[in-house]
């Protein structure tokens, strides 16, 4: 009798801490969720994302391929502010590094890039479980300058008598951010579902050039055919989303978020026998540990069905369409801090 009233006793306890929990305690990040931080509540985070040919879970690579992504590394900060009631901004950091093998000349290519993405917030609770969020904002990416000395195309290896470049890439791509999301609460607030729409108005501007196309000849006609579209094109990017959070214990939550991609272009050049993708889909999951007051760690999985396909809109181009076709992923680790 004893040991079935101190189980019934523990059992009670556990219910009751359980309920006491709130979906407020699972990080935001960057994810398609609402930011519910009061006046002056910040939530600072960080995360690193890694993919290569040694973890390739997702196909990143197939074995016959000659040129393939070895690494591919993300450094990713940002941080979420109350500004008032229901108004906040958030702002997120991306850094990322990659190194490609090839068959031809260049044998090895390393590229980088970052972006920003700010975005102003503002939700609305109209019934206690029932919240309503707008958001605009404003979002970038940059290729750090690269060029290359040596180009193999067509059995050429092409160079210039001075060894400077003869291909040189500073891509970029700009976006204006518009979304709106609905989110439900369930089970005492532990339980939460998200819906969303985003819509994103893309430019652009792809800036792979060669100095061998204005010495003109022989071999301004072969670096021609390797280069993508020389001129700036735009691109509406429609984005439905949904969202799931559960706080399973006090110290212990997970996530799982779905995206749909719809990419729609203008003023865009494409290559016949090439074939150009128009959608992608991603998932996103994520384990949350609770350490401590506000801090939580956590582990992360990504898969996406075409590579980076409107998440970094300047690798798509005529030159790289056709690595598109394959799905990709990162696993990471981060943590959050919220005060």
């Amino acid at each position: 009798m004893k040991k079935n009233l101190k189980f019934y006793i523990s059992l009670v306890t556990l219910l009751s801490s359980t309920s006491s929990l709130a979906v407020e305690a699972i990080p935001v990040l960057n994810r398609s969720v609402p930011y519910q931080g009061q006046w002056k509540d910040v939530e600072l985070w960080g995360q690193f994302d890694y993919s290569g040919k040694d973890l390739d879970f997702f196909g990143v690579a197939d074995k016959g391929d000659t040129s393939y992504i070895d690494s591919h590394v993300n450094y990713l900060a940002g941080l979420n502010i109350g500004l008032y009631k229901g108004l906040s901004l958030r702002y997120s950091y991306l850094y990322s590094d990659q190194q490609a093998v090839r068959a031809s000349i260049p044998k090895e290519i390393n590229t980088q890039y970052d972006g920003h993405d700010v975005r102003l917030e503002y939700s609305w609770n109209f019934k206690p479980t029932w919240a309503l969020t707008g958001q605009v904002g404003f979002r970038n990416h940059s290729v750090s300058p690269t060029g290359f000395s040596e180009f193999q195309s067509g059995g050429f290896t092409l160079a210039r008598s001075d060894n400077s470049n003869v291909i040189d890439i500073k891509s970029t791509d700009t976006a204006a951010i518009l979304g709106i999301n609905l989110s439900k609460s369930f089970s005492d607030n532990t339980m939460q579902i998200t819906a969303g729409l985003e819509a994103r108005f893309v430019d652009i501007n792809p800036k792979m050039t060669s100095p061998l196309t204005n010495e003109g000849g022989f071999l301004a006609d072969i670096i021609e055919k390797e280069l993508p579209q020389q001129s700036p094109w735009q691109e509406q990017h429609l984005i439905a989303s949904a969202a799931f959070e559960w706080q399973m214990w006090e110290y212990v939550s997970v996530a799982m978020d779905v995206k749909h991609y719809q990419i729609w272009r203008e003023n865009y050049q494409p290559k016949a026998g090439k074939q150009d993708y128009n959608s992608n889909q991603q998932f996103d999951f994520y384990l949350f540990a609770h350490a401590y007051k506000g801090l939580t760690l956590y582990g992360h999985a990504q898969i996406m069905t075409h590579y980076l396909l409107g998440e970094v809109p300047l690798v798509y181009n005529t030159r790289t369409n056709h690595r598109f076709n394959k799905a990709y992923g990162f696993i990471s680790g981060g943590l959050s801090y919220s005060f």
